[in-house]
């Protein structure tokens, strides 16, 4: 996957969502970031819906749980 490089000043999350899509890990309710962690309560979760005026994501399209697989014996 390449870097987005904006292509119009215009050039928006609203008006274009599919040049912003992201994919964020969760670990210990802080949103992992490559420079530095974020806590959830930026999400602005209203009844499991991000508030796409003041949250970090417009939308959130699906939810993965990640576990640790049992080793075998």
């Amino acid at each position: 996957m390449e870097p987005y490089e904006l292509d119009q000043p215009g050039d928006n999350p609203h008006d274009n969502p599919h040049n912003w899509q992201h994919a964020i890990a969760v670990k210990g309710g802080k949103l992992c970031r490559t420079s530095t962690n974020v806590s959830m309560m930026w999400l602005h979760l209203v009844g499991g819906k991000p508030d796409p005026e003041k949250g970090f994501f417009i939308r959130i399209n699906k939810v993965y749980k990640l576990t640790k697989k049992a080793r075998a014996a």
